[in-house]
């Protein structure tokens, strides 16, 4: 029997070999980063002239007595992305200020942080391009594939043509304008943000607050009168949204409401709640998006037409670096075991049938203990990745737990959109989270519209 291929690699963070002692015929698979610079200073070549940016202004201003000066000439250069970098490597050798040195460092490491977890700085300029070109160069910029759904979408036809014109603007400023363009949005579906037909989702009502769209949903008001003890009144009052991080973060858990700074609305009531609460958090595998729902307190009096400042926030917890476990050898897939992050995890085997795929995975049910337990029960349950042949996700059609007090075993089901029994499947793909960051989210809203008869 052939050795299954297990494949072990860190992320975009360094080169390591990972490997699983118990399998053989083992290959690794890593991520390089590129040595920076050692050519001397030649701004000519290297000048964004899309921002205007002349080396010696911005070493100026980097080390400016002014602060917001300052602040405003590193922004500028984060802005860049990755792009800009041998620009800034530039900047750091030709600076004669310590200042400036710094301020400019400081940038080059919030690019470095940006890519993972921050926003992605989009420059397009396209005139009439169809919507494979337009996507074609935005995905790269996004560092994410940004797949579609059906996978042939593009090639459907029936889209219109897409013309934007932008230099380093944040991704979910831009791609809510392409998908206009199109008749296309954003959706959360199996585990991830899909591009599909239809809109609306991702535009109306929203904010940009770094790799984090907020959307403004609706707003609930009920009252109840309960006849009979009491003869009360209840009321219902709140608002609903949705968060949308960018494609190529994945979210490990997050806040199913909002802390609440301040809720004010055109008649000076505040509509926080008496008893404001902070969110729970739940446990969350990493779809694409996230709806929130907080309740608010409607005025007993005199109540406004207009919310006009919202302020809150919510928190996400984010996967920084992960491993990459991969078994390629799916026909020979039979108990095979690892460890993730300190326990035991058996892969017991996959059963094909038609379009049908079902994968089975077991713990001992004496590792609940580990604080990574549910978390690794999240990651189990809905970040495995079952590809097909030519590389693509099949579709994940849910996963079930059963304990038996000795073990927990998963299973999860997947298979090809409409029932297509070409797209046999190929590798499993797991992204293991090893370290994470929790972000806050700021939400800020004016002039949300009420209700017009009060």
């Amino acid at each position: 029997m052939r050795p299954i291929d297990v494949r072990l690699g860190l992320s975009w963070l360094g080169v390591l070999t990972l490997a699983l002692s118990s399998v053989s015929g083992q290959s690794t698979r890593t991520a390089e980063t590129a040595p920076a610079s050692t050519q001397p200073a030649n701004f000519s070549s290297t000048r964004p002239a899309s921002l205007g940016i002349d080396p010696q202004t911005i070493l100026q201003q980097l080390a400016s007595p002014d602060w917001r000066q300052r602040k405003a000439a590193t922004e500028s250069l984060v802005r860049l992305g990755q792009d800009g970098k041998s620009f800034i490597q530039e900047l750091i050798r030709a600076a004669t200020s310590e200042e400036a040195r710094n301020n400019a460092q400081a940038a080059l490491a919030q690019i470095d942080d940006n890519r993972i977890s921050g926003p992605s700085f989009i420059t397009l300029h396209l005139k009439n391009a169809t919507p494979a070109q337009a996507f074609a160069e935005l995905a790269p910029q996004t560092f994410s594939t940004l797949p579609t759904l059906p996978d042939n979408l593009w090639q459907q036809g029936g889209f219109g043509m897409v013309n934007i014109n932008v230099d380093h603007v944040p991704f979910w400023e831009v791609a809510p304008k392409i998908c206009q363009q199109l008749g296309v949005d954003f959706r959360p579906y199996n585990n991830s943000l899909r591009i599909m037909r239809g809109g609306g989702q991702t535009q109306g009502m929203s904010h940009v607050e770094g790799a984090f769209l907020i959307v403004a949903n609706q707003i609930n008001y009920t009252r109840t009168r309960v006849l009979g003890a009491g003869n009360r009144e209840q009321t219902n009052f709140g608002i609903g949204m949705s968060v949308y991080p960018e494609p190529k973060i994945t979210v490990l858990s997050g806040g199913t409401g909002v802390q609440l700074d301040e809720v004010v609305d055109d008649r000076g009531n505040s509509l926080i709640p008496t008893r404001n609460r902070s969110p729970n958090f739940m446990r969350y595998g990493g779809f694409g998006g996230f709806n929130l729902f907080t309740a608010l307190q409607y005025p007993a009096k005199n109540p406004g037409t207009r919310i006009v400042r919202f302020h809150g926030s919510t928190k996400f917890l984010v996967q920084t670096k992960m491993r990459d476990f991969e078994i390629d050898n799916l026909a020979e897939l039979h108990e095979l075991a690892t460890t993730v992050n300190g326990i035991p995890v058996t892969f017991h085997d996959l059963k094909v049938k038609d379009d049908q795929c079902v994968l089975r995975v077991g713990m001992p049910q004496s590792s609940a203990a580990n604080p990574q337990w549910q978390n690794i029960v999240n990651q189990i349950q809905t970040r495995l990745q079952l590809l097909d042949t030519r590389g693509n996700e099949l579709d994940h059609r849910g996963a079930g737990m059963n304990m038996d007090g000795q073990s927990a075993e998963f299973t999860i089901n997947f298979g090809a959109n409409n029932g297509d029994r070409t797209r046999r499947p190929a590798k499993l793909v797991w992204e293991i989270p090893t370290e994470s960051r929790e972000i806050t989210v700021p939400i800020r809203f004016t002039d949300i519209p009420l209700f017009e008869d009060n």
